[in-house]
């Protein structure tokens, strides 16, 4: 299972270091958005993803493969579509 880092404000929404089963970085993004729906697919519409400390886009994209050891993160993301 690869873990989820999300910023502060969407944590206190959603969880702290979720713990996420997933092979590849869209997988991931599909499992979170049946777990929180539309509301988080909102907040991270723009936001950069991290894997291992490595942008997405320096690697596969939403195919980037995840260990269960990964750490994946979104950063610039708004908590404010949350309610």
């Amino acid at each position: 299972m690869a873990r989820l880092v999300l910023p502060y404000g969407l944590s206190e929404k959603v969880g702290h270091n979720l713990m996420i089963e997933a092979k590849s970085v869209g997988e991931l993004i599909d499992e979170v958005r049946k777990r929180f729906g539309s509301d988080f697919d909102t907040a991270v519409e723009n936001a950069t993803i991290l894997v291992d400390g490595i942008d997405i886009t320096r690697l596969q994209g939403l195919h980037t493969s995840l260990k269960p050891e990964s750490y994946v993160a979104f950063l610039n993301v708004s908590a404010t579509h949350l309610s």
